[in-house]
């Protein structure tokens, strides 16, 4: 099965823990997700203002089903009265407390910019130490890698709880979630491309899961570790693993070539389709970007020139769409997302 299928009860409460400014981006996927789900999420900011904020901290942790861990570089802003970090204040109520902890914390390619990483590391170098030592912990690179990690271990803790009583009632209180693997392939020259394509599918996983508990996990090779060695292409191709949906996108360059293939892309792209023919997937679409550029060498015609054979070749294989501009992509991409999950060929590969 190369989806997974998880479930987390509708009426469950978690506290989210991790440093503010530099993981502002990571906090809103997972929060957005989970109140997708119903699942509240209690974070320090929603605390009133006046309140006492350690009594109200340390209620809420009582109060909640399980403490989410979310750390990057920063050690944080810290309490004058205990000298550590709000983190590992609300880290060491929840061991007090005896609440689960789940630790997600960020892998070297995560994108960070060095204003969200501590000058000196060394605080919270210790702080992850101590995590890695005391608890189970996954990493992230991107948030759609968060959201997802965190509503798989969330449905673990869920089904943990709940599995000795199975009954009709705490069937009726989980949903459901299919993790659908999408392979993002392109050349270099569509970097605003992809990142539009990546919204797309933000905007996807915020619509559909709470409406029909899908999950869009985007396959990309910025996410992929770095390795020397084998190549560049066979580094990803060792990381990819199997995927349900494959997406190609392509303006100007062809690409670079590989040791099989004239370029990356077309590797990616006969491996999708060879596995179709034997699996009847992934589902594969293509898309060609359509804006004027000026050309300034022979170099740049002739890779223009590979990207028409291909196209004219992908057109005889099957239908392709074509887009102006970034924005276009992000729109299309999004409606052709919902028509591609809405079909029964599509839902019946992935079952």
């Amino acid at each position: 099965m190369l989806s997974n299928r998880s479930s987390l009860e509708n009426d469950m409460k978690v506290f989210l823990s991790s440093t503010v400014s530099d993981l502002a981006e990571y906090r809103t996927a997972v929060t957005n997700m989970l109140s997708g789900l119903n699942v509240q999420c209690v974070t320090s900011e929603s605390i009133p203002a006046g309140a006492c904020i350690s009594e109200v901290i340390q209620s809420e942790i009582a109060a909640a089903d399980a403490v989410v861990v979310i750390l990057g570089y920063r050690y944080g802003s810290i309490d004058t009265e205990t000298g550590k970090s709000w983190v590992e204040w609300e880290i060491e109520i929840a061991r007090r407390l005896e609440k689960p902890v789940l630790v997600f914390l960020s892998s070297e390619n995560t994108r960070l910019s060095a204003g969200e990483i501590d000058v000196n590391r060394a605080m919270v170098e210790q702080l992850r130490q101590t995590l890695m030592a005391n608890y189970t912990f996954r990493r992230f690179s991107t948030p759609s890698d968060l959201a997802i990690s965190v509503i798989e271990s969330l449905s673990w803790l869920s089904h943990k709880k709940t599995a000795p009583s199975e009954d009709a009632t705490t069937l009726t209180r989980t949903r459901s979630i299919k993790v659908i693997r999408l392979l993002l392939s392109s050349p270099g020259d569509v970097v605003d491309e992809r990142e539009s394509y990546v919204r797309a599918v933000f905007r996807f996983n915020q619509q559909e899961v709470e409406r029909n508990g899908l999950f869009v996990k985007v396959i990309r090779w910025e996410d992929m570790a770095p390795q020397i060695g084998p190549g560049p292409q066979n580094v990803i191709n060792r990381q990819i693993g199997k995927y349900d949906i494959f997406v190609g996108i392509m303006w100007n360059r062809f690409g670079t070539p590989t040791d099989i293939a004239s370029s990356g892309t077309e590797e990616e792209f006969r491996g999708a389709v060879d596995s179709w023919r034997l699996e009847r997937k992934p589902w594969i679409i293509f898309y060609f970007c359509d804006r004027a550029v000026n050309f300034t060498n022979e170099d740049q015609l002739d890779q223009k020139a590979k990207v028409l054979r291909f196209r004219t070749k992908l057109q005889q294989m099957g239908l392709v769409r074509n887009f102006f501009a970034p924005d276009d992509l992000e729109r299309l991409a999004f409606e052709n997302l919902l028509r591609i999950t809405s079909q029964a060929d599509f839902l019946k590969s992935i079952e």
